[in-house]
């Protein structure tokens, strides 16, 4: 027969691990969900990347000079100045 010691020890053991138990499987949940997110968050950055890409890519045709030229032509009509319009100053 036990002893009130050795009973107690060994309900404090089986609670032990119980508690162990437990935790490990919410610590393997957590740890599962967290990667998870991570996932998600990696695919959102990988998309936001590429849409930065693309908007970069946009911005150089935008502003490039041919169609800022193109643009000046036709929408404002200026043109490149001829060469007895040309006049040269000097500064002194």
């Amino acid at each position: 027969m036990l002893n009130k010691n050795e009973i107690f020890i060994f309900v404090f053991l089986f609670v032990s691990v119980i508690f162990s138990a437990i935790s490990t499987v919410y610590s393997v949940h957590l740890t599962r969900k967290y990667v998870s997110e991570l996932s998600e968050l990696n695919k959102v950055a990988d998309e936001l990347q590429i849409e930065w890409e693309k908007l970069l890519l946009e911005k150089n045709m935008l502003s490039g000079y041919s169609r800022i030229e193109g643009i000046a032509i036709k929408k404002i009509g200026m043109q490149a100045p001829k060469v007895h319009q040309i006049k040269v100053m000097q500064l002194n």
